[in-house]
């Protein structure tokens, strides 16, 4: 653990890491400490309470928890998306797996525009 803790801090040091590393065993946090600048124009350090932008990587967090969801037998890949989250527009939604949502292969296309006008 003494390694983690200087690799983040040496790297934060050298402009190379800016983040926050947790280190835990089941539900026990053994280490926990942010590094770098949330904003480095503003000076502003990071802290545990840093809200982080991911964009795209929230994708890969979303289907690991799906994949650990269906292990556990709580989601089926083949099952319709609206199964799980009833409230979205059966006219885009309906027909829609969690395996063609996890894949991009749903065959929706752009329908941001069309999800605001049936949510209204």
């Amino acid at each position: 653990m003494r390694r983690s803790i200087k690799w983040s801090k040496n790297l934060a040091e050298q402009d190379r890491f800016s983040g926050t590393v947790l280190i835990a065993k089941g539900n026990n946090i053994i280490y926990q400490k942010a590094e770098g600048h949330a904003d480095k124009e503003k000076n502003i350090k990071n802290d545990i309470n840093t809200k982080f932008n991911l964009a795209s990587m929230n994708k890969m967090f979303t289907a690991v928890a799906i994949a650990q969801l269906v292990e556990q037998k709580k989601v089926d890949f083949t099952e319709k998306l609206i199964k799980y989250v009833p409230n979205l527009p059966e006219k885009i939604f309906g027909q829609i797996t969690i395996e063609q949502l996890l894949t991009h292969t749903s065959g929706t296309g752009d329908f941001f525009l069309e999800c605001l006008i049936l949510w209204k």
